[in-house]
């Protein structure tokens, strides 16, 4: 996946998800490939009271797209209005029995405390890392088998990849600092503080693909 994941920089999106999908062996083939396409979004700001002080809004010019088939999915996405030089990662957020979120409604509540719902088979895993740019953007994408759990925080992975609901999470870790860089690019708590806000990491985006069963 390293040689892949340099190969970014050389090709498109169209041709990453093409080398992606030929290199990790994930079966998509087209007879049972679906293809999504969803807006990016920031998480909505609160107070130390728990109040919204800054609602969620759709980031402009940030796109996602997923594709899954019974071997996997890839993940593409294309953050805008991140911070510049910060460290940032990106989060598969799996829910793979969506139907059993509570409220009907998957979302935090599912996830925390680990090791979260379990009836909804609910499942973190990193995806992966990049700095920011001075434009404040940054292309981040990851490819994961049906099963795979080697980076997952928590977990099953992905067990029912055409029927899972997928959240895909960039956080950042703070302005780079060259001594700990490996860790804020790789790991869920690089660069926190260990008290809660665990400043200077947060999520900032979000986008969220609700399959449709077949």
């Amino acid at each position: 996946m390293n040689v892949l994941k340099q190969m970014m920089t050389l090709v498109g999106v169209g041709s990453i998800i093409f080398l992606l999908t030929a290199c990790a062996g994930l079966k998509l083939q087209e007879e049972n490939r679906k293809d999504y396409f969803q807006n990016v979004y920031t998480f909505p700001v609160h107070d130390a009271q728990g109040n919204e002080v800054k609602p969620s809004v759709m980031v402009n010019n940030a796109t996602a797209e997923l594709i899954t088939s019974v071997g996997g999915t890839v993940m593409a996405v294309r953050g805008f209005g991140l911070p510049e030089g910060d460290a940032v990662t990106a989060w598969w957020v799996i829910f793979n029995q969506p139907e059993n979120c509570s409220d009907g409604v998957c979302g935090e509540d599912d996830v925390l405390p680990m090791p979260g719902n379990e009836a909804a088979g609910v499942s973190v895993l990193f995806a992966d890392g990049q700095v920011i740019n001075e434009q404040g953007s940054a292309f981040f994408w990851d490819a994961l088998g049906r099963g795979d759990t080697m980076e997952a925080v928590f977990g099953p992975g992905l067990t029912n990849p055409m029927g899972a609901e997928i959240h895909y999470v960039l956080r950042t870790h703070g302005p780079v600092q060259e001594d700990i860089k490996e860790e804020q690019l790789t790991t869920l708590m690089g660069g926190c503080a260990a008290e809660a806000p665990h400043a200077p990491c947060q999520d900032l985006q979000y986008a969220v693909f609700k399959q449709v069963l077949p």
